[in-house]
């Protein structure tokens, strides 16, 4: 068997990529390494006196046969870059002593057999990068939101049928992709992602965003191709008949009554206090719980109809609410440079 060292620079790299390797040879291996490339071999164990690789900063054992870290991989505090891509991990295959490993910032774990996120990489407070699509993950866990750093979040390819609120809290992400997945709807606070530049979402199940993505000013990239809504555009409304409370906090909130607890109860205050303005920018109404669902397309770029869901106080507001809206500004066209529907 023959290996092939390699010095670059100031650093030591060893590189062991397509040698075949069914284990980690121990006597070519100094505690002086930085950069370790063994991918592309037939590991099947990462061997327990790795710990004593102390220096490592950069790991890549992708498209091995790997089916456990052990617990001394969680000494190895210098490395911050893991690549596992293509192993055959799965949820308990990662040690809790991971968490130490505060100087990570990019791990990647597509192509394995997670099927949800282990919680101790949720306390790799420090990760900018996280790669797990291709797994067999079900949810986003709300503790994602601990990943406050985050530039790049990659989970397409899994078997997730919900997008949670949380995920909009990561102010710092930059590449959102939730392609090739059962999604079907998205949630709102996405628009709180003022960071996002691309945004993958094809090949799921979606029938029409929320228009508070148009509040993403930094999005140049949307990929929504395979999806309902491309497939064929869906014009669809619901009516539900309002409540008297419904109709009487209306009018309360229309005529600008005073209102307050030494007045009405004070659920009905709290009631009052959340009313919804109508999307119609041309009506000054509210609603409550009673709302009639729209669907309005948008043009983002001059070329591409993006059918957005929106919510009226009554039928009489949606009146054109299927119209394509066209955008011509410059500043409207910016928020989205590129929509690949096909």
């Amino acid at each position: 068997m023959e290996w092939r060292q390699l010095h670059v620079s100031s650093a030591n790299t060893v590189l062991l990529a397509y040698r075949g390797l069914k284990q980690l040879p121990r006597n070519i291996l100094s505690d002086n390494v930085t950069n370790l490339d063994a991918s592309h071999n037939l590991l099947e164990a990462v061997p327990h006196w790795i710990d004593r690789l102390t220096r490592l900063e950069h790991v890549n054992l992708s498209n091995n046969k790997l089916m456990m870290l052990p617990s001394e991989f969680g000494m190895l505090d210098h490395i911050t870059v893991l690549k596992l891509t293509n192993n055959q991990l799965s949820d308990l295959s990662l040690p809790k002593e991971l968490a130490a490993m505060v100087m990570l910032r990019e791990l990647y774990l597509a192509g394995n057999e997670f099927q949800s996120i282990p919680p101790q990489i949720f306390e790799l407070r420090q990760l900018r990068t996280l790669q797990m699509g291709k797994n067999k993950i079900t949810e986003i866990p709300r503790d994602i939101v601990k990943l406050k750093k985050l530039n790049l979040l990659y989970l397409g390819g899994n078997q997730l049928t919900e997008v949670p609120a949380e995920l909009g809290q990561l102010s710092w992400l930059q590449s959102l992709s939730l392609s090739d997945n059962s999604i079907t709807r998205l949630p709102q606070q996405l628009k709180q992602l003022t960071r996002l530049q691309s945004l993958s979402l094809h090949n799921n199940q979606l029938q029409l965003l929320p228009k508070e993505i148009i509040e993403l000013t930094s999005l140049t990239e949307l990929s929504l191709r395979g999806n309902p809504l491309v497939v064929r555009f869906v014009r669809k409304m619901s009516n539900n008949v309002p409540t008297l409370l419904e109709l009487s906090g209306r009018c309360i909130k229309k005529c600008s009554l005073h209102y307050n607890r030494s007045i009405i109860p004070a659920s009905l205050v709290y009631y009052l206090n959340h009313a919804r303005t109508c999307d119609n920018p041309l009506c000054a109404g509210v609603y409550f719980t009673s709302r009639v669902q729209c669907v309005k397309f948008v043009d983002f770029c001059g070329k591409y109809r993006v059918p957005l869901l929106q919510y009226l106080c009554s039928d009489t507001c949606s009146e054109g609410c299927d119209h394509e809206l066209t955008s011509s500004s410059d500043d409207e066209n910016r928020m989205v440079k590129k929509v690949l529907l096909g």
